[in-house]
């Protein structure tokens, strides 16, 4: 309909100028107002259909994707850097392998050092058939978990058709799964060799240089590649097994998994599936003698599972003493077991295809993990080890307390984050929901792996874990594995006694002055929790202030041109929340946007919504939502929500009729009882010239 009455014609096809060849180690230095040094290596590759491409994708994931891999091993968990990832990136005839890395900033060139040494031992020692093994997995559950959506679908084909033919994936992904690992061998020595590479480095301002040239760098690197070579024996993977020329002739399929550990645990339980209490739905409910609760939705439509662990509070729950220990729990959690090494469960689970993702918010933390279904067993095992039978090592603790530091370092930097997070501060002073950077910095030097070991075993595997598995599973099956292994779990009741957050009663600013090129704005009212009925009016209102045919964009951004960014939207936690504004703007006309910014939010108290508006803003508010609960990790995410914060099931079923039920009315109702500028709290992080013009009270 569109397209059909389009004259025929040959496709004009204009390729990008030629690229020379070129030989010569390049280096950049670069200075700036961050917290932190970024290090970026490339090479030069060719683009996504030659045949070398496979065999160089697979060398991105075994040199720095996942935790098993040889960067991360020999870099970051060296206590070099503080995150490091490898990357090919070949969008059509040429493409760019990208070694980057965060780090302090006196760790440069021992960073530099480290990184080239991984990369050269790769090509000189080649890699091993298990190493190969996760990479192809690894790959193979990445393609897998784009064509969840229809959209990640419709991209994959259009990205092949573009090339030449959607077939063409099929044939890609074969050339993947077949590789060898002398061809990964090879193109790391064709590719990625020193005089082929460029290094930008980016430190702070206050950092000195390197004080190196291209060519002493240059240097430098190929005699700590020479020196390393002498002390050190081949890359040996985390099951103990050398990357020699032995294992590049073994057959490179998918590894088979080691077998999992005998172990002798009370809790281990022989039961059989539980009783199901419900099955509402589609999700199948389950409740263990103990305590334990679990959730099982089957879904058929991709042969993946999503599968997490997830207790309430953590957060919610820690004082001014004790703040970021549940952040520094769940990530020193996956740094060793009861029964794994951290090297161990890590090539164990990516073995699998997947990795153990600890994640922490304001009211729940929880351990998750997504893989192909055929791996749900093992994997699920993996899981429950590192979730329940954590040991914090004092030596991991203690590599990751830095690195979480250097996170917090690294939020200051961050011009959408950061001002939010001071704009919560002010307005939740006191309370785990606003802690200042500057508190939990302050805890977190103090406390121990003692500290960590204690708040599990009341936080976690005391504390009434739900257990949520979405995906192509059985649930009578499921069910079984999980009350094996959590069926001897010996569960306390729910413990309460969190703090209400108190919005302050007069206006409140917490502000501080960076050199950057733009000053960003939050500006926070009293909103509401996650379970009161405002949050869908408030979320319709968000959609309808906001994007890019929102009122707020089209004033201030289109019409007046004082944002950069401009948005709105609710904080709905457990216990309370917020509305917030935020706007990027230059620092000369921070004063005149903050106006503008107020004065748009004062017509929402006043203006009736046009029937139009609301409706676009309603089928978006849903659309949003289903599209986003295509992916089992969505699905998991909020059964968790809503299980554990929420209202059950009930919620989930009856979002999309809650939201067509927003009024005009109802908006503005919603929009009086939050918008109140006697209790504005501002967070501001004011770029290089601004200066207020007015006075603020401040508490």
């Amino acid at each position: 309909r569109h397209y059909g009455d389009m004259a025929p014609g040959e496709p004009l096809v204009e390729p990008a100028p030629e690229e020379p060849p070129r030989r010569g180690f390049r280096l950049r230095e670069l200075a700036g107002d961050i917290a932190r040094t970024h290090v970026q290596w490339g090479w030069r590759t060719p683009g996504t259909l030659d045949p070398d491409t496979p065999a160089l994708d697979l060398l991105a994931v075994v040199l720095g994707q996942g935790r098993a891999s040889r960067l991360y091993r020999g870099v970051r968990e060296r206590g070099v850097v503080h995150n490091i990832q490898a990357s090919n990136y070949t969008p059509t005839e040429l493409g760019v392998f990208g070694i980057g890395a965060e780090l302090d900033a006196e760790q440069a060139r021992a960073a530099l050092e480290a990184i080239w040494s991984e990369v050269a031992r790769v090509a000189a020692a080649g890699i091993g058939a298990e190493e190969l093994g996760r990479a192809q997995n690894m790959l193979e559950a990445w393609v897998l978990r784009r064509t969840e959506t229809v959209e990640g679908q419709a991209n994959l084909l259009a990205e092949w058709q573009a090339l030449g033919d959607w077939r063409l994936a099929e044939q890609y992904l074969d050339r993947l799964m077949s590789a060898r690992a002398h061809e990964v061998q090879r193109v790391a020595q064709d590719y990625l060799a020193l005089d082929l590479a460029t290094v930008l480095v980016y430190r702070p301002e206050a950092a000195p240089g390197l004080g190196l040239s291209a060519e002493s760098l240059e240097q430098a690197l190929r005699g700590a590649r020479a020196s390393a070579s002498a002390l050190a024996p081949a890359a040996v993977s985390p099951s103990g097994r050398c990357g020699d020329a032995a294992h590049q002739r073994a057959s490179p399929g998918p590894p088979q998994p080691p077998p999992a550990p005998q172990r002798d645990r009370q809790e281990r339980s022989a039961a059989s599936a539980p009783s199901a209490r419900a099955s509402e739905d589609g999700v199948f409910l389950y409740d263990l003698p103990n305590g334990v609760r679990i959730a099982i939705k089957p879904r058929r439509s991709s042969p993946l599972v999503s599968m997490g662990v997830a207790c309430r509070g953590g957060a919610l729950h820690e004082t001014e003493e004790t703040a970021g220990v549940t952040a520094l729990m769940a990530r020193a959690s996956i740094k060793g077991t009861e029964n794994r090494t951290a090297a161990q469960l890590a090539e164990a689970t990516e073995a699998l295809g997947g990795a153990i993702a600890p994640a922490t918010s304001s009211d729940a933390f929880e351990w998750s993990l997504t893989l192909p279904s055929r791996h749900f067993e093992r994997g699920f095992e993996l899981l429950a080890d590192a979730a329940l039978h954590a040991t914090f090592p004092d030596a991991e603790v203690e590599r990751e307390r830095a690195i979480l530091l250097s996170d917090l370092q690294q939020l200051r930097d961050d011009m959408v984050r950061y001002p939010l997070h001071l704009c919560l501060q002010g307005a939740f002073r006191g309370h785990p929901y606003g802690f200042a950077i500057g508190t939990t910095e302050a805890a977190l030097s103090r406390l121990g792996a003692d500290d960590l070991r204690r708040w599990h075993e009341a936080r976690v595997r005391r504390g009434q874990p739900l257990v949520v598995i979405v995906g192509d599973v059985a649930p009578e099956t499921a069910g079984a594995i999980v009350a094996r292994e959590l069926g001897g779990l010996a569960v306390l009741p729910a413990l309460d006694g969190a703090p209400m957050p108190v919005w302050p009663s007069g206006r409140r600013e917490e502000s501080e002055r960076r050199g950057k090129a733009q000053t960003a704005l939050v500006l926070g009212f009293p909103g509401v929790g996650r379970n009161d009925p405002d949050v869908y009016p408030l979320q319709v209102l968000s959609n309808i202030v906001s994007g890019l045919g929102g009122r707020l964009f089209e004033e201030l951004r289109s019409r007046r041109s004082l944002a950069y960014t401009v948005t709105a939207y609710p904080i709905a936690r457990w216990l309370g929340g917020a509305f917030v504004a935020y706007i990027a703007t230059s620092p000369e006309r921070e004063e005149e946007a903050r106006r503008g910014l107020l004065e748009q939010l004062a017509r929402l108290a006043e203006d009736v919504v046009a029937p139009d508006e609301l409706e676009r803003a309603q089928r978006y508010t849903i659309g949003a939502w289903q599209i986003r609960g295509q992916t089992n990790g969505a699905q998991l995410h909020d059964l968790v929500n809503a299980l554990l914060l929420g209202r059950g099931l009930a919620e989930l079923r009856e979002f999309p009729a809650r939201i067509r039920a927003v009024t005009p009315g109802a908006i503005r109702e919603a929009v009086a009882r939050s918008f109140d500028p006697g209790r504005l709290v501002e967070g501001i992080v004011r770029g290089a010239g601004g200066a207020r013009q007015e006075l603020v009270a401040r508490s």
